[in-house]
């Protein structure tokens, strides 16, 4: 995974890799991302962002974004992997995204298995993005009911 180093730049971008067909865990990863944004009535899905920093250019597409009046809420659907997703929404998306937007960034990782994560998880959306100011937040959602 990529870290931003010094930002110099950022902007929205359009997906410079095209489409591919995924295979194993990642389809079955993707799935559950799809059912997720099925629950999202105003997030916008895998928006691309390229971006500048001492390593060169760059580019970044987080999951979901929904941009509120006073911050911005980017979810990131992981089948298992949560210190994966924390990374990506701390060193990666929140320095991208809050140069773009010009808001603070509120993270949530939309987890469906949290076997013995040893950390509090969120009951509903709503709950996960209060906590996540500050720091990301972790909801648990085995794929079906309200989010």
């Amino acid at each position: 995974m990529r870290y931003i180093d010094g930002l110099r730049e950022a902007r929205e971008s359009s997906n410079p890799h095209g489409k591919s067909r995924p295979r194993g865990s990642k389809a079955a990863g993707l799935a559950f991302e799809r059912k997720v944004g099925k629950k999202l009535l105003l997030a916008t899905h895998n928006p691309w962002f390229e971006f500048s920093d001492r390593n060169g250019r760059g580019f970044c597409s987080p999951d979901y974004v929904i941009v509120r009046e006073k911050w911005l809420v980017v979810l990131e659907c992981k089948l298992t992997s949560v210190a994966e997703a924390r990374e990506q929404l701390l060193f990666l998306y929140k320095p991208v995204l809050e140069h773009v937007y010009k808001l603070p960034m509120r993270g949530i990782i939309v987890v469906k298995n949290a076997p013995g994560l040893g950390l509090r998880i969120a009951e509903d959306f709503l709950e996960a993005e209060t906590l996540a100011n500050g720091s990301p937040s972790i909801l648990h959602w085995l794929g079906s009911g309200p989010l």
